[in-house]
């Protein structure tokens, strides 16, 4: 584990042991420092990590797609010219 992802961890469990149960379960994803950076960016760390995972019961595949559609509904879309550029 390189010290980009331990700084990452450290952020998200914000001194919740309960927290890194969560984290570990995450990290078998394949685009887990996106998932991470997206959770503390939306301030989802410590009680509120839990309370997300609570709400999505405790199945990392859920709070995955969930955060990885937030993900993919953030980024910017090409512009056509013709149809989005008059």
């Amino acid at each position: 584990m390189n010290d980009y992802r331990r700084r990452l961890i450290f952020q998200l469990a914000s001194g919740y042991e309960e927290a890194l149960i969560i984290i570990h379960s995450l990290e078998c994803l394949k685009r887990r420092d996106e998932i991470y950076r997206w959770l503390i960016r939306n301030d989802v760390t410590g009680q509120k990590l839990i309370d997300f995972a609570k709400e999505h019961k405790y199945s990392w595949n859920r709070m995955g797609k969930f955060v990885l559609g937030k993900i993919e509904k953030e980024k910017p879309k090409a512009l056509y010219v013709g149809r989005d550029v008059l």
